[in-house]
Formats: structure tokens, sequence, C-alpha cells
């Protein structure tokens, strides 16, 4: 071997050994520089209870709320979520940049002092399995957008301002198992395409501005099996309720209280063998309570 060809490869090694590595923990820059983008559009108050988002790395340097995996085929980690509740954090999500944040599984920023719009771009974030923003000041509607959220398992929107129609997109998110809206002022007819969720477990739309009737097939969907929770308290909801929640089986928890229902009790709600609490108090309801209960 030559001595030029000998320099040529202890220069190569160096080089691989010097640069190499830095690339690969460079790699979170984009999500650091996401978050810190967004840290610096809240208020001054806020940018200082994550005094701990410092660096070019979130996954080591041990920023306040942020979880992250290790990807060893990758030889590097991602960050896969922000779990940041009850901080009274102050803004809005206009300055998130959710597509350098695409690898996010998790995101729970409730209890806090969030503010603004829902904003569609949140459907960067695709992979996202659970999306928390209960318990804020968001107001506006619900981006029908958010229907492209296919991973999402939980979503949780309680106790804001929003208002407008729940969009009818949501029935193709059928890996969802909670659904909780409750605390807002949405309008509108309780969506048939929620018959699309096979895996629901838990929903709860109460304390909304909800009118119409309770479908009454909802019973008869053989997509809402396992539901166990459903609250539509609190709304404006009218007509009878539906004898088919007696096929709601593994049912534990109905609510039905506070709004404009008529009709007697149906009997065949005996057929909910696992109802464990049923309140229908304060509604325009009729008639003896079945012997069957």
């Amino acid at each position: 071997m030559s001595l030029t060809v000998a320099i040529i490869i202890l220069l190569s090694s160096i080089y691989n050994l010097l640069f190499i590595p830095s690339l690969a923990a460079a790699q979170p820059t984009n999500e650091a520089s996401a978050l810190l983008k967004w840290k610096a559009s809240l208020d001054k108050q806020s940018q200082s209870l994550l005094s701990s988002w410092t660096g070019s790395n979130p996954c080591h340097d041990n920023w306040t709320g942020i979880g992250y995996s290790d990807r060893a085929a990758a030889a590097k980690s991602v960050v896969t979520s922000i779990r940041i509740q009850n901080l009274n954090l102050s803004g809005t999500l206009s300055d998130l940049d959710t597509w350098s944040l695409r690898n996010f599984e998790s995101l729970d920023l409730s209890f806090n002092s969030l503010y603004g719009h829902i904003l569609s771009k949140i459907v960067n974030m695709s992979g996202l399995k659970y999306l928390d923003l209960s318990h804020n000041y968001f107001s506006g509607v619900i981006p029908s957008e958010i229907g492209m959220l296919r991973s999402l398992d939980k979503l949780h929107l309680t106790n804001n301002s929003l208002i407008g129609h729940i969009p009818n997109s949501i029935g193709n998110m059928t890996n969802l198992t909670e659904v909780l809206l409750s605390g807002n002022s949405l309008i509108g007819f309780i969506l048939n395409s929620i018959g699309n969720l096979r895996k629901l477990v838990r929903v709860d739309l109460s304390r909304n501005k909800l009118t119409g009737p309770i479908p009454p097939k909802i019973g008869t969907m053989s997509s809402l099996k396992n539901i166990q929770y459903l609250d539509r308290s609190s709304n404006y909801l009218t007509g009878a309720i539906p004898s088919s929640i007696g096929n709601l089986t593994n049912l534990y928890f109905l609510y039905l209280y506070s709004n404009q229902l008529s009709g007697s009790i149906p009997p065949e709600l005996v057929g909910a063998r696992d109802l464990i609490d049923f309140e229908i108090g304060y509604n325009l309801i009729t008639g003896t309570i079945p012997i069957t209960f």
C-alpha cells in the first residue's frame, strides 16, 4: 500500500469518527428548534416554567414533559411525546411546527391556559395516538381535518370553548376508544358516523348544546358493542329513549339527565345487564319505572 493511499484511509477514518457522531447527535435539532420556537411564542411566565428547555437535544437534556424512544437500529433517540399538564401555560398553538414533530405519539397539554384555535395543521402529527387539549380556553370549531389522524386512540377536548358541529370526519378515526368532548358549546345532532368506531369504550358529549333525538338504532350498531360509558347529559336532546340501548350489554354508565327527553323508560333497558349507574332526571319522562328494573 502506498503512503498516499494510507494517508487517505487514515483521514477518512478520522472524518467518520469526528463528524458522523456529531450528525447523529444533531439529529434532534429540528425537533428542538420547533419546540423552542413554540416556547418563545408563549407569555414570559410560561417560558420561565419551561426553563429546562435549552440546548439542542430534548431527549438527552431532560426537558420538562418530553418523552422519547431509543431507536437502536437508527442509533438515535426520537421525541415521541409532550405531557405538560397543570402548569398554567398561556399562549396558542399557532407557532407549533407540527411537521417537525410528526413522530409524536402523544400530545397532552391539558389543564393549562392555552387559547386560540385548534389548527388543521395538527394532522401533520399523523402518528398521534393520544391527543389531550382539555381544560384550556381553545375556541372556534374542531377542524374537519382531525379525521385524518387515523392512529388516534384517545381524543380529549373537554372543557374548552369550542363551537360548531362535531365533524363527521371523526367517523374515519376507527382506532378511537375514547371521545371526550364535554363542556363546550357544540351544536347539531349526534353523529351517526360514530357507529363506524368499532373500538369505542367511552363517549362523553355532555354539557354542550346538542339537539335532536338519540339515534334510534344506537343499540343495533354492532360497532358499539364494547361501549362502557355513555354520557349525553346536559344538552337539548328530544324524543324518546331508544329501546335498542338495551342491546348495549357492556354498558356500565349511562347519563341522559338534563335534556328534553320524553316518553317512558323502555323496559328493554334491562338488557343492558351490566348497567350500574343510569341517570335520567330533569327530563320530560312519564310513566312508571319498569318492573324489570
